[in-house]
């Protein structure tokens, strides 16, 4: 997914850059209400082989200060690949216990 470097911004500034942008063009209005967040945290937990993008897409949840169902079901699912390492496993089950 091409949108996977979005993570490597701060989520408050690239909302806000969005924001700005939707003010700035009229008829970017609904931009930041039609961006795909919750496909690009799944993709990021269900396509990654290393723990980069998911360490990335947890802080972006972090700076959300909430974990959406859909969302919550990839971390839970990323619990039963054994590529994960403890420092990610930890990570992730400490946002699906606080999510419930």
């Amino acid at each position: 997914m091409p949108l996977l470097p979005l993570l490597e911004m701060d989520r408050v500034r690239f909302y806000g850059h969005l924001y700005k942008v939707a003010q700035d063009h009229a008829e970017l209005a609904g931009i930041v209400q039609s961006f795909p967040e919750a496909l690009l945290l799944r993709f990021s937990f269900e396509s990654s082989v290393s723990d980069y993008w998911p360490m990335k897409a947890i802080d972006w949840i972090k700076a959300a200060g909430k974990v959406t169902p859909d969302v919550r079901e990839s971390l839970s699912a990323m619990l039963n690949k054994s590529w994960v390492p403890q420092r990610l496993r930890q990570r992730v089950e400490m946002l699906v216990k606080h999510s419930e």
